[in-house]
């Protein structure tokens, strides 16, 4: 066995080379995160995934609490759509659209979730949260 040549350092630091921690990412942790964040189902893994929290690391952690979050909003609006609904004399057109709306929306804001983690960035979600808001001139 030849030793390594004089000229390369005996460990290369990842910080040196340009590489950050998000490019070195597993792929089961992101198979992991595109579950959490699957539409309709994905609140259920992340659930259980909560339950055990001490195993996860910190943006799996992040994507399975945001998960839930989003199923438990998308389930209030459902039941308090019905509950209105219910009190219609009669359930119009109307109300049918706007449940729809809701769903589908919750949908379409897991499918950016899901785009987001393919593409390795971070989708901030709410008010104050965009890469605008930690800019300095930003006000």
């Amino acid at each position: 066995m030849q030793p390594p040549p004089e000229d390369l350092p005996p460990s290369l630091d990842p910080a040196e080379l340009g590489v950050r921690d998000r490019d070195i990412d597993p792929i089961g942790s992101r198979l992991r995160l595109y579950l959490y964040y699957a539409p309709i189902v994905g609140w259920l893994p992340a659930l259980l995934a909560l339950g055990r929290s001490n195993s996860l690391d910190e943006r799996e952690f992040v994507a399975a609490k945001r998960s839930v979050q989003l199923a438990i909003g998308w389930a209030i609006g459902l039941a308090v759509g019905s509950a209105v609904g219910e009190q219609l004399p009669d359930p119009t057109l109307t109300f049918l659209l706007l449940q729809s709306a809701w769903t589908s929306t919750y949908c379409l804001i897991c499918v950016g979730l899901m785009v987001s983690v393919w593409r390795r960035r971070s989708w901030a979600i709410g008010p104050g949260r965009g890469r605008s808001g930690d800019r300095a001139d930003s006000g």
